[in-house]
């Protein structure tokens, strides 16, 4: 019995969650809903704000076609400054065009010589990086003549230590045997 009424307050339970779940959801459907309409009444608004702006400016258009035909002779001079204007208008282009020309001229220019500089600089790098192993090789070939100088050195001395000790033992008259028993 407990175990039965344990599952009938679960299902309560699951059912409550499920029901405020399904609020929670309706209620948010709800408001984005209304965000929705409001934002189209916004959109309508605007849109019938245009619609009047365009009506307003069709009635002027009218209103401009129906002067301009009043007036031909105000068109005319309006026809030749509009004339004037565009061949200004031509004119800057013109130079706008050439001005474009020269700066591609001046932009393959510089290109050309970029590219002269950057063989150039290869060139230079490549001559930097064979002196730098003609350096490295000679200063080993340095290194080498000056240990071989320092053993000629070295046995030039003890040649000259031996000649001045022999030269010694004749002159003092020093047993020879003693003399190679000291120098050993």
């Amino acid at each position: 019995m407990q175990k039965l009424r344990r599952d009938i307050e679960e299902q309560a339970m699951q059912s409550e969650a499920q029901l405020a779940g399904l609020r929670k959801k309706a209620q948010d459907a709800a408001n984005e809903m209304a965000d929705q309409i409001d934002q189209l009444q916004k959109v309508k608004s605007k849109v019938e704000k245009e619609k009047a702006q365009l009506k307003s400016e069709i009635a002027d258009l009218q209103d401009q076609v129906v002067n301009a035909s009043k007036k031909g002779g105000m068109s005319e001079k309006m026809s030749k400054q509009v004339e004037s204007q565009i061949s200004d208008l031509n004119t800057r282009l013109d130079e706008s065009a050439r001005s474009i020309q020269d700066l591609n001229a001046t932009k393959a220019r510089l290109q050309t010589d970029n590219g002269d500089l950057s063989r150039q600089l290869e060139d230079s790098e490549s001559k930097l990086a064979a002196l730098t192993r003609e350096r490295s090789g000679l200063l080993s070939q340095l290194e080498e003549a000056r240990r071989a100088v320092d053993d000629e050195m070295r046995v030039s001395y003890n040649i000259t230590i031996l000649i001045f000790s022999l030269l010694f033992a004749i002159l003092y008259k020093v047993p020879i045997c003693l003399f190679i028993f000291l120098l050993l």
